[in-house]
């Protein structure tokens, strides 16, 4: 079996709705834009045997069930290919001109992406928890791609109101903080964010208070 048009637009046209503790979206995107390109190379896509998309039961990602349901059928596809192996990964932009950007590491992306926040309890309020998420993926995505960080000082968090908890605004605080001091090529702070702060900075600038 080679590849068709047909295989082409049923990866590129498949679209996955999100769920809370669903796979990382740029780590499913990645894949699939290497499938893509393996594809439209006439060569092997890699094995998704293979993959272990990761998860954070905190944040939304792409429904379990329909990635794992695409990755059958491409494991199907993979197994009737008959052409030529798989092409090496297609490399990003900035290093077909030579210049291989920002080298963060995957230690420190594993850490923003795993980066797990407790809830705002009693009375305190804390950050709206999709304007966090919003952001973190912003820096993964740079990340990703070798690109200076988003600026944390500026980063704008929502608060929450009493009927809807959110992220306790302390927590993510200190996760900013370590975030702002990160460098390319660095260590990974302590993932320590849960525990609580005898003396904290103060809370980020807020758009506003949370209306719904």
């Amino acid at each position: 079996m080679q590849w068709t048009e047909q295989h082409i637009a049923k990866v590129g046209g498949t679209q996955f709705s999100e769920r809370r503790g669903g796979y990382h979206v740029l780590d499913v995107d990645t894949y699939l834009d290497h499938v893509l390109a393996c594809m439209k190379a006439g060569q092997q896509i890699p094995d998704p045997v293979q993959l272990v998309f990761p998860t954070s039961p905190f944040r939304m990602g792409y429904d379990q069930g329909r990635v794992d349901a695409l990755l059958f059928v491409l494991k199907e596809w993979r197994d009737e290919y008959t052409g030529d192996e798989p092409a090496a990964a297609p490399a990003l932009e900035s290093e077909a001109d030579g210049d291989r950007g920002l080298g963060w590491t995957q230690v420190q992306q594993d850490w923003v992406r795993d980066a797990a926040f407790p809830r705002a309890k009693g009375s305190r309020t804390g950050y709206i928890e999709t304007d966090v998420d919003d952001f973190l993926d912003e820096v993964l995505v740079a990340m990703g791609h070798g690109e200076e960080l988003p600026d944390v000082q500026s980063a704008r968090f929502n608060r929450s109101s009493r009927f809807r908890a959110g992220y306790d605004a302390e927590a993510v605080d200190l996760f900013l903080d370590q975030l702002a001091e990160a460098t390319p090529e660095g260590d990974a702070p302590s993932k320590q964010v849960n525990r609580r702060i005898g003396s904290s900075p103060a809370p980020r600038p807020i758009d506003g208070p949370a209306t719904g």
